[in-house]
């Protein structure tokens, strides 16, 4: 049973991680490039034609494109490349909020080192974790309230 939920998991996984670690080859690189110029168009469906076509390289691009955000003047190319950006880096910040629910959770630990190591950690991450610290403000135990209230009071004062 073991065997075959590692290798489930190998199957799954290495191709997630293998497109991870993909790099553009000049061809691509060229193209989306060319793409991204095409983000500035004076007409929409290029426009909405090159957002997608970027959408479909992935993780590869990311690097490119926030090359690119620095560099533009173009406020619709701006804004394209940062929606761009944004879902690219969803799944890290979808980890980093299972992180932070995590670290939550440790704030309500019978053990004080739990909760002062929990309590460091959130601090640490500061502004990514907010908008969850505010929702355990929100939570029925007074203890997580206080706790959770009194990390939003350091985050802000740093």
């Amino acid at each position: 049973m073991r065997y075959v939920l590692v290798i489930t998991l190998v199957a799954v996984l290495a191709p997630a991680a293998a497109a991870q670690d993909k790099k553009l080859d000049k061809a691509d690189a060229d193209r989306l490039a060319k793409l991204i110029e095409q983000l500035g168009s004076k007409k929409f469906q290029e426009r909405q034609a090159a957002t997608k076509a970027i959408a479909e390289f992935g993780q590869p691009a990311l690097e490119m494109l926030q090359k690119a955000a620095k560099k533009t003047d173009d406020l619709e190319t701006g804004r394209r490349l940062g929606l761009l950006i944004w879902k690219l880096r969803a799944p890290a910040r979808a980890e980093q909020a299972k992180q932070i629910a995590k670290l939550i959770l440790k704030l309500n630990s019978d053990r004080f080192e739990d909760r002062e190591a929990a309590t460091k950690e959130l601090v640490t991450v500061g502004q990514p974790a907010l908008s969850q610290l505010y929702e355990a403000t929100l939570a029925p135990d007074v203890e997580l309230v206080r706790r959770a209230q009194s990390i939003i009071d350091k985050i802000a004062r740093d």
